[in-house]
């Protein structure tokens, strides 16, 4: 397995911490919850062939679930800022992923995951874009898919979009 090492800027823009310890120990905590959260939706991490990781950052998710890859599974990822996601394609060898725009489309074809993981992603869209990229990731998502996000309250956006109430 790949030892992970972003550059603490990086780190900062991807989760808020310069710390390459936090980053490192989150790993677990991770796994644990999304596998949680899963399993009380009666469904198994395995049975997800084609992953989507949109809003890669510096690749925790990819670092975090590499151990739990089995065959067959495939990875992608996506971050709108360019050197997160060269970052990516030159650490994460098991994983594609590009830089891609503030709006859609991803570079994929209809239907193409069976799970589309996205942290606190649409926290930082305005409520029209987080609109578009829903509509985006349901092009994405194989019937029977699954698209696992977490968000915050209401933030103000970090991109030049309309807002409604702040948002």
């Amino acid at each position: 397995m790949p030892q992970p090492n972003p550059p603490e800027h990086l780190l900062q823009r991807a989760s808020g911490s310069r710390s390459q310890a936090d980053f490192l120990n989150s790993f677990e905590h991770l796994r644990y919850a999304i596998k949680t959260y899963l399993t009380e939706a009666g469904l198994d991490f395995s049975r997800f062939a084609d992953i989507l990781d949109f809003g890669s950052g510096v690749g925790r998710f990819a670092f975090a679930f590499e151990p739990e890859f089995r065959k067959g599974q495939r990875l992608w990822g996506c971050d709108v800022f360019e050197e997160c996601a060269r970052w990516c394609r030159d650490h994460i060898d098991f994983a594609e992923t590009p830089h891609t725009n503030l709006d859609p489309p991803l570079p994929y074809g209809n239907e193409h995951f069976d799970l589309v993981y996205a942290l606190s992603v649409f926290t930082h869209l305005g409520l029209d874009l987080q609109f578009t990229w829903v509509w985006e990731l349901h092009r994405l998502l194989r019937p029977g898919g699954i698209v696992w996000f977490a968000s915050r309250g209401a933030r103000r956006p970090i991109s030049p979009c309309k807002t409604w109430n702040g948002i």
